[in-house]
């Protein structure tokens, strides 16, 4: 049996992380819902998060813009 630590390795979260925003992806799909996939434009490194989930000031800036971007692009007034 795994000793539990109560922390999971980088790889672990990665894939754990993945996994969930694929799932993610694909509830938008099924239920035919606009969902911006925000992981495949955010880097995944220090240049976009201050740890393993929390956006940086550069990361926050980076989705505010593909966000806005989105936005934009659906018709939303600027």
């Amino acid at each position: 049996e795994p000793q539990l630590t109560g922390y999971v390795s980088p790889v672990e979260l990665a894939i754990a992380m993945d996994t969930f925003n694929q799932e993610l992806l694909s509830v938008c799909v099924s239920d035919a819902l606009e969902c911006l996939d925000l992981a495949s434009m955010v880097p995944k490194d220090t240049s976009a998060f201050y740890d393993d989930a929390h956006f940086n000031e550069n990361g926050a800036r980076l989705v505010a813009s593909a966000v806005s971007s989105e936005l934009l692009k659906m018709g939303f007034p600027e």
